[in-house]
């Protein structure tokens, strides 16, 4: 339980509080599982209704590093993908790519790879998807 000076905040079953002293680090941790590798590696095994905090058990993500240039970029990317989703979503689009692919860096996982995780989310999303994610590397 987290008090935070007006109300009590109690995570339930299928939430997970994480603590961060700055902004930072929560923003790199909130484009990380926001990030389009996550989102289709969630959507592999979780019921979409009953999606819980298991994540951290299947899912090595690196701690954050100030000194890594794309712990910073992405922690700035997320920040500025949270002010756009307030105000305006013009630029939200390029900015969420721009995630996915700093994530995909850390994560090792290649272009063409990155590719067909986006394809297959826009299908499962119910649009068709831009690249045919049929071909294997």
């Amino acid at each position: 339980m987290i008090a935070d000076g007006e109300r009590n905040i109690i995570p339930d079953h299928k939430l997970v509080l994480v603590g961060f002293e700055t902004e930072d680090p929560a923003h790199f941790l909130s484009g990380i599982l926001n990030s389009a590798p996550i989102s289709l590696f969630v959507r592999s095994y979780a019921v979409q209704t009953s999606i819980s905090g298991h994540i951290f058990d299947y899912v090595r993500i690196p701690e954050y590093s100030a000194k890594d240039a794309l712990h910073r970029d992405l922690a700035a990317l997320s920040k500025r993908c949270h002010t756009l989703s307030k105000t305006s979503t013009h630029g939200l689009g390029k900015a969420e790519e721009e995630i996915d692919q700093i994530v995909a860096h850390i994560l090792n996982i290649s272009e063409k790879k990155l590719s067909h995780i986006r394809g297959e989310l826009e299908y499962l999303r119910g649009s068709e998807p831009a690249i045919a994610s049929a071909e294997t590397d």
